[in-house]
């Protein structure tokens, strides 16, 4: 069957339907795994004298410590998603305890981030680099261009780009403008937020008054800075390729933007079970509902049925200096794009 002919709905019939279950066993066990991992980390730094600062086996612990700050915020993602509990209550408490470690907001995330699901690849309206994103001939504010030349042509985009996500998110209202959310969710949305600053400044403070300044970014600013350089890696890396589609908000046609503008990026087999295989994302934009234990088993099943459709990439620097460089839209057809080399 040609890719032109597939819809969204076969590719989701062909994945088994315990993948779309849930299991609370295995959710809960993960949220102390992953807690354990980062509480793991932060007493192996603590251990390392400061003489040491520049020692091998710091840099590792401080690259490993990152990792676990993401592998934290993932299991958010399955909270924001609602697949980690049947339950909303529960998705809700154990979100925000893992995203305020890194002063994130939930609902504000959830809001946006199901924004990017609904609109994924389309220009002016996914919250994410594609908002940005100038069509062939089409008139442009230069900060816009620069936004986009460095933001998503540079390596500046993946060491600012999860700040500058959460101080979008943080200010929805108007960095976000085309998410229009009903006065009453706007209002709880930016008071979870505020609550999450709060107990996010908190726990700062207490933290940074118990180890001291330089403790304090070795433990925490810099494996902060680590985990979240990697998630916007991960989240560049999962729509940004050569040849990934790219459309306009009145484009009705959406498996060339969801299906095969989606990437499974592959990494080390011990890195992807540190962030809980978030980077096996095709499923993930199949379907919400598959929670992370589910990702890898749902690839399978796709890869079987339909090989051409998925596409993975083994990552490389050399992939990495690849996705840099299409910043630029080529025209396929009214209202279709699809990204190139600048």
């Amino acid at each position: 069957m040609g890719q032109q002919s597939l819809t969204i709905k076969q590719l989701k019939e062909v994945i088994p339907s315990e993948c779309y279950e849930l299991r609370p066993m295995l959710s809960w066990l993960t949220f102390l795994r992953t807690y354990l991992l980062v509480f793991l980390f932060q007493f192996l730094l603590w251990l390392v004298p400061l003489e040491f600062v520049f020692a091998p086996q710091l840099v590792v612990f401080i690259f490993l410590a990152g990792l676990s700050f993401v592998g934290i915020f993932v299991l958010g993602h399955d909270c924001g998603h609602y697949s980690f509990s049947e339950k909303k209550w529960v998705n809700d408490v154990v979100g925000t305890l893992c995203h305020f470690p890194i002063m994130n907001g939930l609902f504000a995330w959830r809001a946006a981030h199901d924004f990017h699901h609904r609109h994924t690849q389309v220009r002016k309206m996914d919250p994410d680099w594609p908002e940005l994103l100038v069509a062939p001939r089409e008139l442009a504010p230069w900060h816009q261009r620069l936004a986009v030349r460095l933001g998503v042509g540079t390596p500046i985009g993946i060491f600012v780009g999860f700040w500058v996500g959460m101080l979008k998110r943080a200010f929805f209202f108007l960095a976000i403008p085309q998410m229009r959310l009903n006065n009453g969710r706007a209002l709880g949305v930016f008071a979870h937020t505020v609550l999450s600053l709060a107990l996010s400044i908190a726990l700062l403070v207490f933290y940074y008054g118990l180890l001291g300044q330089e403790k304090f970014l070795l433990m925490y600013v810099a494996p902060a800075l680590v985990g979240t350089t990697l998630g916007a890696l991960l989240t560049f890396l999962h729509h940004t390729h050569k040849g990934s589609f790219v459309c306009d908000v009145n484009h009705t046609e959406n498996f060339r933007t969801q299906v095969l503008g989606t990437f499974n990026v592959r990494f080390p087999a011990w890195m992807e079970w540190m962030w809980l295989d978030i980077n096996i994302h095709l499923p993930h934009h199949l379907s919400t509902r598959i929670a992370w234990y589910q990702l890898k088993p749902a690839h399978r099943a796709l890869s079987l049925a339909y090989p051409g459709v998925v596409q993975d990439k083994k990552f490389s620097f050399e992939m990495l200096r690849e996705c840099w460089r299409v910043t630029k839209l080529e025209k396929i057809e009214e209202g279709l794009y699809r990204l190139r080399e600048r």
